[in-house]
């Protein structure tokens, strides 16, 4: 299993934007071969930070899901639309390995 953590800063006031797109997206996601989990997280007593925390089976499967965003008209692509003007900055993005 690999977890997916992805860090981004946005602009606050399109938080609820970015939360109904997620909403919309998360549903397809979580569909997808390989998710086990897909939750899209905000700062406690900040609403500028959201955390994207993902688990899939293994490295193919999440290759599987970005791969869906080069493609026009699906969900992740049209997500993509939404979170892009609103982010600041690049987000951070760790791959990681269940130790213990």
């Amino acid at each position: 299993m690999v977890h997916m953590i992805t860090v981004v800063k946005v602009d606050e006031e399109r938080l609820d934007d970015i939360a109904a797109a997620a909403a919309k997206l998360a549903e397809g996601v979580r569909a997808e071969d390989g998710c086990i989990s897909y939750q899209l997280l905000r700062t406690v007593g900040a609403r500028d930070t959201v955390i994207f925390l993902e688990a899939w089976e293994s490295l193919e499967a999440f290759g599987a899901h970005v791969a869906l965003g080069e493609e026009a008209g699906t969900p992740l692509q049209e997500f993509g639309t939404v979170i892009g003007p609103a982010s600041l900055g690049e987000p951070l993005h760790w791959d990681a390995e269940v130790l213990v």
